[in-house]
């Protein structure tokens, strides 16, 4: 398992709306084939140690648009939330999870779900149908959501979710939509004794101040295989087993699941994982570079580190990418430069692509043209043409929107005498996007554009970018995102002019025509099953993205794997890859 802070969410799953109906016995069975050690040779117990780089921004999953640990645990199949349903790590099929069988009907609009019976929250009030209803009353409501109704809405219409029984669901799609099996799969519940009483005593700002990071452990439950046992600002959170999570979640021989007794997150600054793995604090970590990783093989090699390390195992599934704020109405003059399509693709030719990979990455990343991963076939786009590392094409466009002269510092200025350039944050402490900032900085300035970097701690610098209105207070930003579902990467939370994270304008309208088009592109694709004429949308929303340049994609890094040898319970080799990861949190365990 591993972590980065360094990325906002994208989407939920993946597959379309073929599907025949699944049944599975209760509880549910991982097989020895998904882990790199046979359940009969585990020997259950023992804690695990990672480091996490800050606090999340909130416990509330309604709030959280962002990769969030604690979240993730009421979230994230990786953790064994309580999801309907999952993608199979061997052939990336859907199939239901906490969902006992779903039924797709003929018409293919109405899928009706039973689920498993012996679901329950970590403080042992049972899971029930009630709490996904919740979960999609309140995802949909703009009031109590960060997301709002985006990913529930098909074509303008809102797709309909009822409670059938204590433990069966029907959901009701207005008209096809290549995302619906995975909306039912990545649909995760909220427990109606927290969530739904707050809601009907206070309303949705009751709501949306529940599960702040003050909130108590003991005030917090969870769907997954770990709960929060405590919580040291500034030091680290403690995670336990959930000792109700093996009622429905089993090993081969029908051990109950997980085996670890919990996980230890210690606070660090990514520079000071490796030493602390070198020193044994730490069971795993991010690696930063290959030459962290050189550290790792040699401390193996020479001094009998007991560990185990693989470089460029995949690519990071995010894509990494320069956005500017269309929003900044304090400021008129930087407002319409960030607007201005000649500005920004004049920025588009200072992206030394090639320098970032090979001064950042040392060689192990891949380059972006646009906003769909090279591991998304058929999605990206291998012929997608950007615009060339030219810094001489740059200074022509800035000179063709006024900036001809240059100051005695050397920056290009205006005939009023005001610079080009803007600053851009970044999430402090990320040391692969502050390299990259100082490259792309440094290069704009032989252009004459002053770029200024700004490290900001991960949760505030989010609070920004999901900020709305037409006053956000920032100016451009470098980070990453993660991918949306392989059967319609490009959805509606990007790409809406109203989504959640079309981090460019929340103004709450479309701005410019190619952004509207490309808005009503990302929901005729979705709302498609013909596959080529959904390749067809996806293509040109890709090359009409590179054409507006309000988000400049860079690199994809490689992930390295490097963990203790003390941990099992990972996914075997054949099965690592960008939509598995290495494995999930509820079968590692250590010896």
């Amino acid at each position: 398992m591993s972590t980065c802070h360094s990325y906002v969410r994208g989407g939920v799953l993946a597959v379309a709306l073929t599907a025949a109906s699944a049944s599975l016995a209760e509880p549910y069975v991982v097989p020895d084939a998904w882990t790199d050690t046979p359940a009969a040779e585990v020997v259950p117990g023992g804690m695990l140690n990672s480091a996490v780089d800050g606090p999340p921004r909130t416990y509330n999953p309604l709030q959280s648009l962002e990769v969030n640990l604690v979240v993730g645990m009421n979230t994230d199949p990786g953790f064994g939330a309580a999801v309907l349903g999952w993608s199979r790590p061997d052939d990336g099929s859907l199939e239901p999870r906490a969902a006992q069988s779903w039924l797709v009907s003929d018409d293919g609009l109405t899928v009706t779900v039973v689920l498993r019976p012996e679901l329950s929250w970590s403080d042992g009030t049972p899971i029930t149908a009630q709490d996904y209803l919740l979960s999609y009353e309140l995802q949909i409501n703009p009031d109590t959501s960060a997301r709002g109704p985006e990913d529930w809405t098909v074509d303008g219409e809102l797709i309909q979710m009822e409670a059938t029984g204590t433990h069966s669901l029907r959901i009701t799609f207005p008209g096809p939509d290549r995302l619906a099996m995975q909306m039912v799969a990545g649909h995760y519940p909220l427990p109606d004794h927290i969530f739904g009483e707050t809601f009907r005593a206070g309303g949705a700002g009751a709501v949306t101040a529940l599960w702040g990071t003050g909130t108590p452990p003991s005030e917090l439950v969870f769907s997954g295989s770990m709960r929060v046992k405590e919580v040291r600002d500034g030091e680290r959170m403690v995670l336990e087993r959930n000792p109700y999570f093996g009622q429905w979640t089993v090993d081969a021989t029908g051990r109950p699941l997980p085996y670890l007794d919990g996980v230890t997150f210690t606070e660090m600054q990514p520079e000071s994982e490796l030493n602390a793995f070198l020193a044994g604090d730490i069971d795993s970590f991010w690696v930063g570079g290959l030459d962290e990783l050189a550290v790792v093989f040699a401390a193996i090699a020479n001094d009998g580190l007991d560990a185990v390390a693989f470089e460029s195992v995949f690519p990071e599934e995010g894509v990494e990418f320069i956005g500017f704020n269309w929003n900044l109405a304090s400021d008129p003059y930087k407002q319409e430069l960030l607007r201005s399509r000649d500005f920004r693709r004049a920025i588009a030719h200072l992206v030394d692509r090639a320098a970032m990979i090979d001064l950042v990455h040392s060689g192990a990343a891949f380059p972006l043209s646009g906003g769909v991963h090279p591991g998304y076939q058929p999605w990206f786009d291998e012929d997608l043409v950007v615009p060339d590392f030219d810094v001489e094409a740059a200074v022509d466009l800035l000179a063709g929107i006024g900036f001809t002269t240059r100051d005695a510092s050397g920056y290009l200025i205006d005939a009023q005498g005001r610079r080009a350039g803007f600053t851009i944050m970044t999430v402090a402490g990320w040391t692969e996007g502050e390299q990259v900032v100082t490259i792309f900085a440094d290069t704009a300035r032989e252009a004459g554009v002053d770029v200024r970097m700004e490290s900001l701690a991960f949760p505030l610098l989010v609070d920004l970018l999901v900020s709305s209105g037409d006053d956000r207070g920032w100016e451009a930003v470098y980070i990453g995102l993660t991918p949306s579902d392989r059967a319609w990467p490009l959805n509606d939370a990007r790409y809406s002019c109203t989504g959640a994270v079309h981090l460019f304008n929340q103004s709450g309208d479309c701005l410019f025509p190619t952004e509207h088009l490309i808005a009503e592109l990302s929901r005729r694709g979705r709302a498609t099953l013909d596959d080529d004429e959904a390749l067809r949308v996806g293509r040109e929303i890709q090359r009409l993205e590179v054409e507006q340049a309000a988000m400049i994609y860079t690199v994809a890094p490689a992930v390295h794997l490097v963990r203790s040898g003390r941990v099992r319970g990972d996914f075997p080799p054949e099965l690592w890859n960008a939509r598995n990861d290495f494995g999930w949190i509820f079968t590692n365990s250590v010896r």
